[in-house]
């Protein structure tokens, strides 16, 4: 135990691990004041979306929640131990440390799954409309429930042989029996992001020669205000699905193929301040994707927000001038003399 604290206290005082940690404090808890903000927003502005939609996108900012705030406990819990506890007050026996770290681990894995479910809504949104439009609640719901099943299985199988009560002189996901089957589940989700990725691409160019042929085609016989304002929101969330997608591949992605690289250029399991610097130096980008996704989706819903706003006034105006047109009407018509 006491070479444990020792190792302990030579990571305490890596200064670049320090700096590490303080950065992810940061954005956790600025990803945690996003998604409040965003949950203040959306009580107080409503906006029609279809409900699985609604689902899937409560879903990813669950998991970016639970995310930023094991993070941002398990970093609060380092810095208060190195400064105010004993020689081995940061040192924890591994199942201690997993319940922490570990649902940063299903987060994570959820990201990718949650990104499929985006794809395949919008999917349907832009090859189906109308069959979309009658699709019941409990597919969402179904959806969600097996993404966070996959998740929590996955993250169970990286972790369920570890020697639970052994110390660590630093709390971190991976150790000597987890390291092998954490690497295969991310190299999985390199390959699977990708594909993803090439089929949000498609998705977005097809929506874009779809909304252009729909514009040119268009008649007034056959325009209706609550059809077009649908198709136009299905317009929005899937444009702002490449972006997400986007973001989502260029920051983890590249985080999924740099961790995976180091873990395989350095097999050794000592915990040397050097060694866990980096991993969490790799870790923070998870963390800055998870700001700049939840920054991102702020401002979809506030365009969302907005568009739906200028169609309702377009439509309140549009009744204004039928009413006041029959008015006119009426006051024209020559009553007939008997």
């Amino acid at each position: 135990m006491d070479v444990i604290c020792a190792e302990n206290a030579a990571i305490s005082h890596y200064f670049w691990l320090n700096f590490v940690n303080l950065v992810d404090i940061i954005f956790s808890l600025s990803s945690l004041i996003v998604e409040i903000a965003l949950l203040v927003y959306v009580k107080r502005y409503k906006i029609y979306c279809h409900s699985n939609f609604r689902i899937i996108a409560a879903s990813i900012c669950s998991f970016f929640a639970v995310h930023a705030f094991c993070i941002l406990l398990v970093q609060l819990f380092h810095q208060f131990q190195w400064r105010f506890g004993g020689p081995c007050g940061a040192v924890l026996l591994r199942y201690q440390c997993l319940m922490f770290r570990a649902p940063t681990l299903v987060a994570v894995i959820g990201f990718s799954f949650n990104h499929l479910l985006f794809f395949l809504d919008r999917a349907l949104a832009t090859l189906k409309p109308l069959v979309y439009e009658k699709q019941k609640t409990q597919y969402g719901i179904m959806g969600v429930i097996v993404t966070w099943w996959i998740a929590i299985g996955l993250s169970f199988y990286t972790f369920y042989d570890n020697e639970m009560l052994k110390p660590y002189p630093y709390c971190i996901v991976t150790a000597q029996a987890s390291g092998p089957r954490l690497q295969m589940i991310y190299l999985c989700q390199i390959g699977f992001n990708l594909c993803v990725l090439l089929g949000d691409a498609a998705l977005k160019k097809l929506g874009n020669r779809r909304a252009k042929i729909r514009d040119r085609n268009i008649s007034p016989g056959r325009y209706a205000l609550g059809e077009q304002i649908q198709l136009r929101e299905n317009q929005i969330t899937t444009a702002w699905l490449f972006p997400f997608a986007t973001l989502h591949t260029t920051v983890f992605l590249v985080f999924l193929i740099l961790t995976t690289t180091y873990r395989t250029m350095h097999t050794d399991s000592t915990m040397t301040p050097q060694h866990v610097a980096m991993l969490e130096a790799l870790h923070l980008l998870v963390c800055m994707y998870a700001f700049g996704a939840n920054i991102v989706n702020f401002c979809v819903y506030i365009k969302l927000y907005n568009e739906r706003q200028m169609k309702a006034e377009i439509q309140n105006v549009s009744s204004s001038s039928d009413i006041y047109f029959q008015m006119f009407v009426k006051q024209l018509e020559v009553p007939k003399i008997v």
